[in-house]
């Protein structure tokens, strides 16, 4: 990381940090999310059948969900599992539900592997294209000499050893630039240094050969043969396709690409890519870093070392798991507290999944065992708990409800507090203004912000469903809201925000006192992931000396304070 990033790195996280003023990002702000509409009916969708028609038991496949319902440590949003390219397990946890593209992180970054591997196909490149071959030879730089060798095999393999990583996209605004012009840490294709930077290069690189961004260069040879319509790719500040994270898909279609690739590059009867390339993205490349996890490294594709399979992985629990001896394909979306693949989902996974030995033909059918499965498979969603209270509960919620009715205003401005989760606001460089005050009436809780207010409509013990737009940037809310009373019968109203198109959660505790208001904000993916991110960005700056007296602002200690008090705020006021 070059001496610029490190001081914009330092800058960020002391503005998030502070709370006597508004956050500010370090490059200027755009709008990176767009609106996402809801799919009602999915192109080429996938038969739904009975595990036991696929070979498996329904009870096999219970016991699975049910693992993952019971781990606390997790924050599961959908599970969906495929057999021969047909659905026998569709699950969709708490607030989220069919029909909502979901964000996948670094799951794109197959994708990408996947248009790499068609623009070898048609001659536009080879796995020995250097950067310089498509963007020139830079001058001035440092490293000149190593950086003229870094080749699209080096930056699908993630062995590019370029410093400027993920940080660069909160502190740079031109990261083609900011990539070519960064140092090296080792020579190219030397050792696995994992950075979305490379996926991001491989975008470039692909915009500058193609004309096009890389979604329009995909729909025809991709997405529209997959019968792929719901989806939103993010562009940077310059206007090029994100490629190692941004996208949003539903699951079924993510799903499509796991199969084709499982069926060696055909879907449908129809060839999408070369067999060969994905005999080569999906088998070892390169051997991984020790403590992310089972898996190695194809060309963006992660690849078992205890089983035969393969991994398209995305942060926070964003998986598509394929398997190639039973032919199965299980995608998962979460809100994990996870980088890559340490979670008690992985266990379950290799539990379940791992070296299993499947029937190839039919079970006998057990209609009791397939409807014990679809009754789990429902049971985890909130609508089938929510709205269920009975009359004397709701009275009593209504009556602690109507009691608190008013406008709230806080007495200390917080710049850092808002109902956008922090982690979110950090990913889109879109930052709030400070919650100032909060009215709650009948129907809905007004949260104000600086100059803008969000109305969030609230039925209690139900879930409600909101659009709001943060600066530009729309997103769908689904909120849970009951009321409550502490230990010492003080009225609480509690929320649960779901951004049910990320892996993002917010919650929210108002308690009451009289005249006072106590606000207590929390989140999830929650402070674990933060605390793991702030000590690895804060562990990869070379060059302390040079950031005082800035570092010394913000040693081991003084960080995890900081962290704990911005992602578990609490903010004072009164009734007015």
């Amino acid at each position: 990381m070059d001496l610029t990033v490190q001081k914009n790195a330092i800058k960020l996280i002391s503005r998030i940090s502070d709370h006597r003023t508004a956050t500010k990002p370090v490059i200027p702000y755009y709008p990176q999310k767009g609106k996402i509409a809801e799919c009602t009916a999915v192109k080429k969708t996938f038969e739904r059948v009975s595990p036991e028609s696929q070979g498996i038991n329904s009870n096999y496949i219970r016991r699975f969900i049910e693992t993952l319902a019971a781990d606390k440590s997790l924050d599961m949003h959908s599970i969906t599992i495929l057999r021969h390219g047909k659905i026998i397990s569709e699950t969709y946890f708490g607030a989220y539900r069919r029909g909502i593209p979901h964000a996948t992180y670094s799951m794109a970054k197959t994708v990408v592997g996947i248009a790499v591997g068609m623009a070898i196909d048609e001659g536009l490149l080879t796995l020995d294209t250097k950067t310089t071959d498509v963007f020139g030879q830079q001058k001035g730089f440092l490293n000149s000499i190593i950086k003229k060798n870094i080749t699209v095999r080096n930056l699908i393999t993630m062995s590019s050893g370029s410093n400027f990583n993920e940080v660069g996209c909160v502190t740079e605004t031109d990261w083609v630039k900011g990539f070519n012009e960064s140092v090296i840490k080792y020579e190219p294709g030397h050792k696995f240094d994992y950075n979305s930077m490379n996926t991001y290069m491989l975008s470039a690189m692909l915009t500058a050969l193609t004309g096009v961004p890389l979604d329009e260069y995909l729909k025809p040879r991709l997405f529209e043969p997959l019968g792929i319509e719901n989806y939103m790719w993010e562009k940077s500040p310059t206007n090029i396709i994100k490629g190692g994270w941004g996208l949003y898909i539903l699951p079924e279609d993510i799903a499509k690409i796991g199969v084709m690739l499982l069926d060696d590059g055909v879907f449908d009867g129809v060839r999408i890519v070369s067999e060969q390339w994905v005999n080569e993205m999906t088998k070892r490349q390169i051997a991984a870093t020790d403590g992310l996890g089972d898996y190695d490294y194809g060309y963006h594709v992660w690849v078992g070392r205890n089983s035969h399979s393969f991994l398209m992985n995305g942060m926070f629990g964003q998986n598509v798991a394929c398997y190639k001896d039973n032919d199965i394909v299980i995608v998962s979306n979460a809100g994990n507290n996870e980088f890559f693949q340490q979670s008690n989902y992985f266990k379950a996974l290799s539990k379940f999944f791992d070296n299993c030995k499947l029937s190839e033909t039919p079970l006998p059918r057990s209609r009791r065992e397939l409807k014990k499965l679809r009754i789990t498979e429902k049971c985890q969603s909130d609508k089938f708990f929510r709205g269920r209270i009975c009359l004397i509960e709701h009275y009593r919620q209504k009556k602690l409800y109507k009691n608190v009715v008013g406008r709230y205003e806080f007495d200390k401005h917080r710049s850092d507090v808002g109902i956008m989760p922090i982690l979110t606001q950090i990913l889109q460089n879109n930052f709030s203004e400070g919650l100032t005050e909060i009215t709650v009436d009948s129907e809905s809780i007004v949260f104000t912000e600086g100059n803008e207010s969000y109305r969030l409509s609230v039925t209690l013990g139900k879930t409600t469903e909101t659009d709001l737009v943060f600066h530009g940037e729309p997103y769908h809310v689904v909120t849970y809201c009951e009321a409550t009373t502490d230990e010492d019968g003080r009225t609480v109203i509690k929320l649960k925000l779901s951004f049910i198109e990320t892996a993002n959660t917010r919650f929210i505790k108002l308690r009451f006192n009289g005249d006072e208001i106590i606000a207590e904000l929390d989140e999830q993916p929650s402070k674990q992931y933060i605390s793991a991110a702030a000590g690895q960005l804060m562990s990869s700056l070379p060059a302390r000396r040079t950031l005082d007296p800035l570092y010394r602002k913000l040693d081991d200690e003084f960080l995890a304070y900081k962290i704990d008090d911005t992602l578990k705020p609490e903010l004072h006021g009164l009734k007015k």
